[in-house]
């Protein structure tokens, strides 16, 4: 997917679903006994669940680079977007 061709709404859209995604795969972590790994111990795993976070890792930091280029160093937590009237 082509973030540079998505509209600011768009953008706000995806990290919805993404913050989705986040909480859910953070809950099944704990759920499996894991909630006391860090990131850095999760990155060097290769089950699936942390297979699934790494994936979701990689997608937020894609989606944030994006919102840096638009907006520059430390971006709000969402694109303002144009309001209809």
């Amino acid at each position: 997917m082509n973030l540079r061709k998505l509209s600011n709404r768009q953008i706000n859209k995806l990290l919805d679903k993404l913050d989705v995604e986040w909480s859910t795969c953070l809950n099944e972590l704990i759920e499996a006994g894991r909630g006391y790994e860090t990131s850095n111990e999760i990155q060097k795993k290769m089950d699936p669940l942390s297979l699934k976070y790494k994936l979701l890792v990689s997608k937020y930091s894609n989606i944030r680079f994006e919102m840096e280029r638009r907006w520059g160093i430390n971006p709000p937590y969402r694109l303002p977007i144009k309001r209809r009237k």
